[in-house]
């Protein structure tokens, strides 16, 4: 049984060979292209500096993946037809084997995003295993996908074809987020505001990480959203409402935590997803600040790049984020002659029209420099953007949260530290 639809389109033979021939007779199709104009870059930290990220690509329409058919797509189906799904309102996402897989909470399904076969698919989106709110998405080591449905208070599971395989009722609960290791899944639960441990073979709960509080003391939640096992096993929780990061064993031992609720680079106003990559970096999203920030495995800022604007790139109200090593071959023709990419990092936006964006981590080329991508680089809006009402829609900042007290500790360029020599060697508790 199945519920993943490809989205396709039919015509007759006829309509497309009148079509075809009243293109010949109007001449449709010679009519020569105007010259692109030049390509503009985004980095992270821009010039003078070493830049470490770049923009590469973004997604609103399944139209962005399907090969583009050009004028006669456009004469078949006009420019609205050509929108044939819409990314509406992306919350968790995905990445593995060259497709993106997005959660959309207003469409109630998973779009994929099958770049390397040029089609768009949805799962979920029918039948009885039709998805409520899916909230998260998770690929497991054998290629299982587990959605968080906050909507229907469950996991639902798919296996690598993205069939319906079953789904994990463990009581009364509401999952946000996920994260899949071998054997087990950790996802964080609204209504216990704890970290449910549970069998990956049979959903049943095997453990608990944290305790419901939103004193200082860690250990404790009052909404825990993003999580992820990093490479050594260890659980990465954030708190959304709390605005701290706190990490645990695999078994639930408190290992240390950092950040506040501040409006000062390095701390957070509106952490939502985060994710790690296999040198132990965090990547953790801030919806206030419209960024994602960049830490290594003890809670060091090292970068951070988007921010709110019009240059490539740039986020409006950003709330996913994942980290995929591969495929970096379906973005060579975007990259940066100069700049060698390493690993893309995906983020999902609410708002705007890079619903889905593609991001690298790298660094220049082996005798490159700054002066080689200097004229080719995008004006990047580098200071964080007015968080006052970001989320909550009034002019005050979130309760708690205080103004930086010193100016450096808000700077207008990221850190230039880099990330890419930051290497994991575990935490202290």
């Amino acid at each position: 049984m199945t519920d993943t639809r490809l989205i396709t389109r039919t015509f007759s033979k006829a309509s497309l060979a009148g079509l075809i021939a009243l293109m010949a007779l109007t001449g449709c199709g010679s009519t020569p292209t105007a010259q692109a104009p030049n390509k503009r870059y985004s980095f992270w930290p821009p010039y003078p500096d070493q830049p470490r990220i770049q923009f590469l690509h973004s997604y609103q329409f399944s139209k962005d993946v399907e090969p583009d058919g050009g004028k006669l797509d456009a004469l078949i189906y006009g420019e609205a037809g050509q929108q044939v799904l819409p990314i509406n309102k992306p919350y968790g996402v995905e990445a593995a084997n060259g497709r993106i897989y997005v959660c959309d909470i207003r469409n109630p399904s998973v779009v994929v995003l099958d770049l390397r076969s040029q089609q768009t698919r949805v799962i979920g989106s029918g039948g009885i295993t039709r998805l409520i709110r899916p909230t998260d998405v998770a690929i497991a080591p054998d290629g299982l996908i587990y959605v968080a449905d906050l909507g229907a208070n469950r996991i639902v599971v798919y296996d690598q074809n993205e069939r319906y395989l079953t789904r994990f009722e463990p009581g009364l609960f509401k999952p946000g987020a996920l994260a899949v290791t071998q054997d087990r899944i950790y996802v964080t639960d609204y209504i216990s505001k704890q970290v449910l441990i549970l069998d990956r073979s049979n959903g049943q709960e095997i453990g608990r990480i944290g305790q419901e509080g939103g004193g200082a003391e860690d250990g404790q939640f009052v909404r825990p959203l993003g999580i992820d096992v990093d490479r050594q096993g260890r659980v990465i929780v954030g708190d959304a409402l709390k605005a701290r990061i706190q990490i645990f064993s695999p078994d639930g031992e408190l290992l240390m935590g950092f950040g506040k609720l501040t409006t000062a680079i390095g701390e957070f106003v509106r952490p939502k997803h985060l994710a790690t990559d296999v040198d132990g970096r965090i990547y953790i999203v801030d919806a206030a600040f419209q960024n994602v920030q960049v830490f290594n495995h003890q809670g060091k800022l090292l970068t951070w790049f988007g921010n709110v604007g019009d240059h490539p790139g740039a986020m409006f109200l950003p709330v996913g984020v994942t980290v995929h090593d591969g495929d970096l071959d379906l973005f060579e023709k975007d990259i940066h002659p100069a700049f060698q990419a390493e690993r893309l990092l995906i983020v999902t936006n609410q708002f705007g029209p890079a619903k889905v964006a593609v991001y690298a981590l790298g660094q220049l080329k082996p005798g490159a420099t700054p002066e080689d991508i200097r004229a080719d680089q995008a004006e990047v809006n580098l200071g964080v953007s007015d968080v006052r009402g970001a989320d909550t829609g009034s002019g005050a900042l979130p309760p708690g949260a205080t103004e930086p007290a010193d100016p450096k500790t808000d700077p207008q360029r990221p850190p230039v530290e880099t990330p890419v020599e930051n290497s994991a060697t575990g935490s202290e508790k």
